[in-house]
């Protein structure tokens, strides 16, 4: 492992015998191959049992002049035919068959050994393999074979009689799971070659692993044993500190209820710096001034933060206010009404960490009203931030009182409002998407929309500029991909006069097409395809972007 780095060997192969040991169960081995019954002559060949004499004495007839070629009498009239019926084309296929299995057992069985040649297999192969094994095994399967073979060449001589060879599967399964337990070695080899670094660390390890429980085994049960009691007096004492951290806040509590019975103002003052304890905002809190109804924003050194309070700031603390006045009631009798609940965009110039708390807030009101345990019975929320969006969004849409999604879009006959049965916001990648599968879009949006997506995908992700697009294309297709990229530039980049230019829809619908082609054409049509069907529900792609599942609802 550490010395001159290995070298990998190439697997060993491993012969299938299928083919051989199928041949050796063959049925025409043990059937009598004999001539028809039908003639007088087949009777006495019966009887006699001399079906293969008769058929070697057969050869010479035509060369006896009529005489039998045994005893050289004349023969019979008619002997000849009646041979000729016997021996018919039954018999004549049975021993051409007996041929046939004899030149293919003999060819499989060639093909068998070359494969288990030793002089065949690499030297650096040949190290994962007892060889002086292998070659007694195959040795032995050669025998099997020989003997097989000598009895099919008797089969040819003597049709009439029966034989049964000798099984070469087992043999041959011997053979085949020894080159596999080999090749097993070399992959295990080639994978120590091919990741010798790693396998150096791993030996590495062993090592360390030996010294440490054999060498420094005595050392390490001390140092647990001394370790373990330590850690029991840090769990009696952390037990202990839990218990006093309970005491304190319970006195904490009983001090809130005797504040709650003295003044209105400390419970505003204790619920937000609880809402921002929880939270883990350090940047200011609310301290309640003493002999006076009112309360103050301090930093965490004590000092006034009015007058440092960043823009983002205000519209946090102006947020928490509102929600804490949404929880309790705003009469002089306590009485909690039910309420409707509109947050505009509250998010706006907030950082991430305070848009997290927001979010988090507003989350938290809208799973209590669609659990209905709050005096709260509809939540709108409106925003342009996707971000804020997804993390307000329910988890859980089939139980009742869940969500519902709209988006408004301004198009040149006003604003107008659509419901959609799912969350159409994911990304702002995937809402140019969506722009296309409306059924009432702005012909001018899907201009810049289009832009959008392909200086995205193709510029931004691809390094491809756009003006290259059209050499992907042959013809015409070339001279309307070109005029689409005018067309999308001339919409997304000026300014139009809707009395003088107006782009028809049929236009539009022939550039989506052409859109479609240039990822076709850029071998990025299952990129095209997953965006559709993501944004547009089961579109068919081959006609075009129609509307998704959409209700318009004029506003």
């Amino acid at each position: 492992m550490f010395g001159t780095s290995p070298a990998t060997a190439p697997l060993l192969s491993v012969p299938d015998a299928a083919t051989l040991t199928a041949h050796e169960s063959n049925p025409i081995l043990e059937r009598a191959v004999v001539g028809t019954s039908d003639v007088d002559l087949a009777t006495l060949i019966g009887e006699l049992g001399n079906s293969d004499w008769v058929r070697r004495g057969r050869e010479y007839l035509d060369n006896t002049n009529g005489n039998c070629p045994f005893c050289q009498q004349a023969l019979p009239a008619g002997f000849q035919e009646q041979l000729a019926h016997y021996f018919d084309e039954s018999f004549e296929r049975a021993t051409k068959e007996i041929d046939s299995l004899h030149e293919e057992y003999r060819s499989a069985a060639e093909s068998l050994f070359t494969s288990l040649d030793l002089k065949e297999i690499d030297d650096a192969s040949l190290q994962f393999l007892d060889d002086g094994v292998l070659k007694a095994k195959v040795d032995v399967l050669r025998s099997n074979v020989d003997e097989n073979l000598r009895k099919i060449a008797a089969k040819q001589s003597e049709p009439s009689r029966k034989f049964q060879l000798t099984d070469s599967s087992s043999r041959s399964s011997e053979i085949a799971d020894m080159l596999t337990s080999a090749n097993e070695k070399i992959r295990l080899h080639n994978e120590t070659v091919a990741n010798l670094e790693r396998e150096r660390s791993k030996l590495r390890g062993d090592v360390w692993r030996y010294l440490l429980d054999q060498e420094l085994g005595d050392e390490l049960r001390r140092y647990h044993a001394e370790r373990s009691g330590i850690e029991k007096a840090i769990a009696s004492l952390e037990t202990q500190i839990e218990a006093k951290r309970r005491e304190r806040n319970s006195k904490k509590e009983q001090l809130r209820e005797l504040e709650r019975e003295t003044t209105s103002v400390q419970p505003t003052v204790d619920a937000i710096n609880d809402i921002l304890d929880s939270f883990g905002f350090q940047n200011f809190s609310l301290d309640r001034i003493e002999d006076s109804p009112s309360y103050r924003l301090i930093r965490s050194d004590g000092s006034d933060a009015r007058t440092t309070l960043s823009e983002g700031e205000r519209s946090f603390v102006t947020f928490l206010y509102f929600y804490h006045r949404l929880l309790g009631s705003t009469s002089e009798t306590g009485t909690v009404e039910d309420r409707i609940v509109v947050f505009d965009d509250p998010v706006s110039s907030l950082d991430s960490d305070i848009l997290f708390v927001v979010s988090t807030l507003i989350r938290k009101m809208c799973d209590e009203v669609a659990g209905d345990s709050s005096h709260i019975k509809q939540v709108f929320v409106l925003t342009h931030n996707v971000y804020f969006h997804r993390h307000v969004t329910f988890r859980n849409e089939n139980r009742p009182g869940s969500p519902t999604y709209w988006i408004v879009r301004k198009g040149e006959e006003g604003s107008r409002v659509s419901r959609y049965e799912w969350n159409p916001v994911r990304s702002s990648y995937e809402l140019l998407w969506s722009e296309l599968t409306e059924q009432r879009h702005s012909n001018f949006a899907v201009q810049n929309s289009m832009r959008r997506i392909l200086e995205h995908y193709f510029s931004h992700l691809g390094g491809q500029s756009l003006s290259d697009l059209p050499a992907q294309f042959q013809g015409s297709d070339r001279m309307v991909c070109s005029s689409l990229i005018s067309w999308m530039h001339a919409g997304s980049h000026s300014i139009n006069d809707d009395l003088f230019v107006y782009a028809e829809d049929a236009s539009v619908e022939a550039y989506l097409r052409v859109f479609r082609s240039i990822f076709d054409r850029t071998g990025h049509l299952p990129h095209y395809r997953m965006m559709m069907a993501r944004v547009g529900g089961h579109i068919s792609v081959k006609e075009g972007p129609p509307a998704g599942k959409v209700t318009p609802q004029s506003e």
